[in-house]
């Protein structure tokens, strides 16, 4: 660095007499014209001179930056290429020595996406991006009231129809509107053990009243099904396994969640998860305020079959996805069969006993009793071969033999009484 030379400030005249005088300045101005003349360095690194120089003659000044402990800086990284990438240097080592590192990207990677869910015409979609939106959990637990209805199906209703013609398909479903929208009243209903909530509509075309269900039909119903009114919502829990959430719990004052657009709502409020799409109060036929919440995350009863129509048959909500099949294996006492219970998942489980309420991991249900008055009280018979006698024997002494009892016959006490015939009784 050179540095100019400072002012000098001197007394003149021609007839003054100092001017010959040995003098000393008393004052000097302070510079501050400073000229960079020359540097060598390796990096991005900058030197800069600051303050005021008071020296009397032009100096040069050098300066040298030398390793000599302290915290290591990294200069400010140079991006070379296409695009706008930017890279930030954290912290270098106090052990490290003078480099230079050079990057080179090697490959574009995967985009960090959301963990997403696809429900319908929307996604419920993780607020934070990447791998931690895959410990996200959301459990849905009904609570639902069913009630009989005076209904049964009188046909079998196939999924793929969508409307049926017809007085014997009216379950109470109210009529659309001129936007063919559902009622806001309409009432919800179930087809027996079937999960799926529908609500029933009705509407004049034709000449004749049609009737349907919102959403449509998901699986085949057959004729003889009771229809059983539905009241109640659902509970929805939203999990990371370290944060939980719950909406609908009606108990804990929330709003109640019936329809999946009340769902879509109470969402909106949730840290963990977020709505992709359009949410609308949409009562069309299937549309988001037309339809019960269409997630299930519990277990539930998909059919029944058998001889013996078992009573209050349920599933746990964490009952495995198999068959369960019950045989009766002893009928020594009626009215207290015992059943074998076996899962294809679960193995053999408890032996069940008519009339006793069935629990278990697996299922839920009663065998019921039957009442043998009802169902014909057992058949038993006998031979009676009478043999010849004197007249004044006496009484004579009868064995009946052999006595067959059938399956449902039951301890019992028999008189036979004996007569004399009269001749009139031949």
């Amino acid at each position: 660095m050179a540095v100019m030379p400072s002012v000098q400030r001197f007394l003149s005249g021609r007839h003054n007499l100092a001017r010959t005088a040995a003098l000393a300045a008393s004052s000097v101005r302070a510079s501050r014209a400073i000229e960079r003349v020359a540097a060598q360095r390796s990096g991005g690194g900058r030197v800069r001179l600051a303050g005021d120089y008071t020296g009397h003659e032009a100096a040069d000044v050098q300066v040298r930056i030398s390793a000599a402990g302290g915290v290591p800086r990294a200069s400010v990284p140079q991006f070379v290429g296409v695009g706008n990438g930017q890279l930030t240097v954290a912290a270098v080592d106090a052990g490290a020595p003078l480099q230079s590192i050079t990057l080179t990207l090697a490959d574009l990677g995967v985009a960090t996406a959301h963990a997403v869910l696809d429900v319908r015409e929307v996604q419920l979609r993780a607020r934070a991006p990447g791998a931690v939106g895959n410990s996200i959990r959301l459990s849905v637990e009904p609570r639902l009231v069913r009630t009989p209805t005076a209904w049964a199906l009188l046909a079998d209703w196939p999924a793929g129809t969508a409307v049926q013609t017809g007085p014997q398909w009216d379950f109470g479903g109210l009529p659309l509107n001129a936007q063919q929208e559902l009622d806001a009243a309409s009432p919800r209903i179930q087809f027996g053990s079937d999960p799926q909530v529908y609500r029933p509509w009705r509407r004049f075309k034709d000449g004749a009243w049609q009737f349907g269900l919102s959403p449509a039909l998901e699986r085949n119903v057959p004729a003889g099904t009771p229809v059983l009114a539905v009241t109640g919502g659902y509970v929805v829990t939203v999990t990371d396994g370290v944060a939980s959430e719950t909406f609908g719990d009606v108990d804990a004052a929330q709003p109640a969640i019936a329809r999946f657009h009340d769902l879509l709502l109470a969402l909106a409020d949730s840290a963990l998860v977020e709505v992709a799409g359009v949410v609308a109060a949409d009562r069309t036929v299937g549309g988001q305020a037309a339809i019960d919440v269409p997630l299930r995350t519990q277990a539930w009863l998909l059919a029944l079959g058998g001889k013996v129509a078992l009573a209050g048959a349920a599933v746990p909500p964490g009952a495995p996805t198999q068959a369960v099949t019950l045989r009766c294996i002893n009928d020594d006492v009626v009215g207290a069969e015992r059943w074998s219970v076996a899962g294809d998942v679960s193995g053999t489980l408890p032996v069940a006993t008519t009339g006793v309420p069935y629990v278990s991991a697996a299922a839920l249900f009663t065998v019921p009793r039957i009442d043998p008055a009802a169902a014909g009280s057992g058949r038993w018979s006998f031979k009676f071969r009478p043999a010849a006698r004197e007249a004044g024997e006496g009484v004579p002494s009868i064995c009946l033999r052999p006595f067959r009892l059938g399956r449902n016959a039951v301890p019992r006490t028999v008189t036979f009484t004996y007569t004399n015939l009269s001749s009139a009784d031949f």
